[in-house]
């Protein structure tokens, strides 16, 4: 039974993890599991909505009842309760797209953000998911992470074809500057700056403010950046970090009152 399950997550995470969708054949050759299993499982999966086949491609997508679980997790998620509540004011003081996201092993997920009232700007993907080592946001994230898992990153990163030297001397000037300013660092005519986000047991996320490189330039991301980190740390100390660099993870007692201050502020905001 477990492995049965084993496969149906494997093929869960397959069509998920795409950018597009798939067919049987792709999603079997990406989890290794034969056609016929795949084909069953699949339809098992399709039985509980957590994915969706096209009638006319026979291709799979995420399900709703997936996203219905994503979207309740992602709002669940304390980093997100604690950071929303300051969206709109740096979404004023700035003029551009503010999102924040969440460290998820070598990974950072975005839990959702509030879009610039602008025409052209930068747009908001709740559920978006970047390895660290990618972006302002990533980066950001990576310069704080333990030194084994920077490792790990660092060697993904290598798989993946980035230059090693350049990225850790980018590590170093966020860790020197306490955050990290993109210029089209991850898609071209946008800039990203973001600054990182400490829990009791370390960095857990990044608050970000992108915009288009015309109007969101490093000139303005400079003056804006130190009102991003001020309220980055404001957040920081919400999740019970007691230093915007490192956490105390022997301190429970604010930890828990912060806590029951955001229970309540879910209980207001649902």
């Amino acid at each position: 039974m477990s492995e049965v399950a084993g496969r149906a997550f494997d093929l869960l995470e397959s069509v998920a993890g795409s950018k597009t969708p798939m067919g049987l054949m792709a999603i079997a050759q990406t989890t290794g599991i034969d056609k016929t299993t795949a084909s069953r499982l699949l339809r098992f999966l399709e039985g509980r909505r957590f994915v969706i086949r096209d009638e006319e491609t026979q291709r799979y997508d995420v399900g709703p009842a997936l996203m219905i679980l994503a979207a309740t997790a992602m709002s669940r998620s304390d980093l997100l309760v604690a950071a929303r509540l300051h969206f709109p004011l740096l979404r004023q003081m700035t003029g551009e797209t503010v999102s924040v996201h969440l460290r998820v092993d070598l990974e950072r997920v975005c839990l959702g953000g509030l879009e610039s009232e602008q025409s052209v700007r930068s747009a908001v993907t709740s559920g978006e998911r970047r390895e660290v080592f990618r972006g302002a946001s990533g980066k950001t994230i990576l310069a704080y992470m333990p030194e084994g898992d920077q490792i790990r990153a660092l060697e993904m990163a290598a798989q993946h074809g980035a230059a090693l030297e350049p990225l850790k001397a980018q590590l170093r000037e966020i860790r020197l500057h306490g955050g990290h300013r993109g210029i089209s660092d991850r898609v071209e005519g946008l800039n990203a700056v973001s600054a990182p986000i400490f829990d009791v047991n370390g960095v857990v996320g990044a608050l970000t403010v992108s915009g288009p490189s015309h109007r969101w330039t490093d000139a303005r991301m400079a003056q804006c950046y130190p009102q991003l980190m001020s309220i980055a740390q404001h957040i920081s100390a919400e999740l019970g970090s007691q230093s915007p660099r490192a956490a105390s993870p022997h301190d429970r007692t604010s930890l828990v009152a912060n806590k029951r201050s955001r229970n309540e502020a879910r209980t207001t905001s649902g």
